[in-house]
């Protein structure tokens, strides 16, 4: 993911509540860090590679994540940016 937006000139602001519930969601004692990263995979890469593929940007962008209506995944607006 990192290499994606490096390579368009991306950045990613991820709000700490959707940090918290990446540490909620991915906290087992039993499965150890594999549930952060799914939870990492699930919440952040998949919705964040979805939206800059449907939003192509021509230049240098932000990705700005925020909870959905329901709380229970994140939604990425994609915005110019001037970096």
């Amino acid at each position: 993911m990192r290499e994606l937006l490096k390579s368009r000139n991306g950045t990613l602001e991820v709000p700490d509540e959707i940090r918290s519930m990446i540490l909620k969601n991915g906290n087992s004692a039993e499965f150890g860090a594999r549930l952060y990263r799914r939870e990492v995979e699930h919440l952040i890469e998949d919705p964040l590679a979805d939206a800059i593929l449907l939003a192509t940007p021509k230049g240098p962008f932000r990705a700005v994540g925020k909870l959905s209506e329901d709380g229970k995944s994140v939604v990425f607006q994609i915005e110019p940016s001037d970096a």
